[in-house]
């Protein structure tokens, strides 16, 4: 099995996001306002990545850092979930369309729990999330 194989497609991915000359085939290109907020993850919260608005150089160390990762350790998606809630509730809400989107290449088996999302979630606000599995691929 290629235990790597979902980390590539989320690397993918997030080159197709952030390397704005990909983005812009497909309509994806950031603007000045936008806000993005990487929170790679595994079992914890490793890291907090910001970069705000579209300079491309800012946006190209975005991508090499998650280029560098690996996976590795648990996987627990619902912990980096509520902590992107917890960041968008602190942002100029007028300013923002917010979203979450979570990307991920395995099944929570540690840390926080549905319930606990379901609770982060009734802050009278509707905060869209959404939820992209990548899968293992197999090599025979």
């Amino acid at each position: 099995m290629n235990e790597n194989g979902g980390i590539h497609q989320v690397q993918e991915a997030m080159k197709l996001l952030l390397d704005q000359d990909q983005a812009k085939r497909y309509f994806l290109q950031t603007s000045a306002d936008d806000r993005i907020i990487i929170l790679p993850f595994n079992h914890d919260i490793l890291a907090e990545w910001k970069v705000d608005g579209n300079q491309e150089d800012s946006l190209r160390s975005l991508l090499q850092k998650v280029e560098d990762m690996s996976a590795g350790g648990g996987t627990d998606i619902y912990s980096p979930v509520i902590k992107g809630i917890d960041e968008i509730l602190r942002q100029d809400s007028d300013r923002y369309i917010p979203a979450i989107i979570l990307m991920t290449d395995g099944e929570s088996n540690t840390g926080k729990t549905f319930d606990d999302l379901k609770a982060a979630t009734n802050n009278g606000r509707d905060i869209p999330i959404f939820a992209i599995t990548f899968l293992f691929s197999s090599v025979i």
